[in-house]
C-alpha cells in the first residue's frame, strides 16, 4: 500500500507536485522528504530544516488529497 500526497500552502494556495509515499497512514515529514527526493523534488516543497515550505512564499504547507493506492511491482 502507498499514499498519494499533495501539499498546499496555507498562505498563497500554491500546490506542490503529487508524490507517492509507501505506507498506509499519514507519512512523517522525513518520509515525505525521501519520496520527493526520489522523484528529483521537481515541483516539490522547499525544505527548511525538517519542515516543508512553499517554494513561492515559504509559507506552511498542509497535506491535501491523501489517497491510498496499491503499489505494483515492475515486471
Amino acid at each position: 500500500m502507498a499514499v498519494r500526497i499533495e501539499l498546499s500552502c496555507m498562505s498563497c494556495g500554491h500546490s506542490t507536485s503529487e508524490v507517492i509515499v509507501p505506507g498506509s497512514g499519514r507519512p512523517s515529514f522525513r518520509e515525505l522528504r525521501l519520496a520527493y527526493e526520489a522523484e528529483g523534488n521537481a515541483g516539490g516543497p522547499l525544505w527548511i530544516g525538517d519542515q516543508p515550505r512553499c517554494p513561492r512564499c515559504k509559507g506552511q504547507l498542509f497535506m491535501e488529497g491523501m489517497e491510498r493506492a496499491a503499489l505494483r511491482r515492475a515486471s
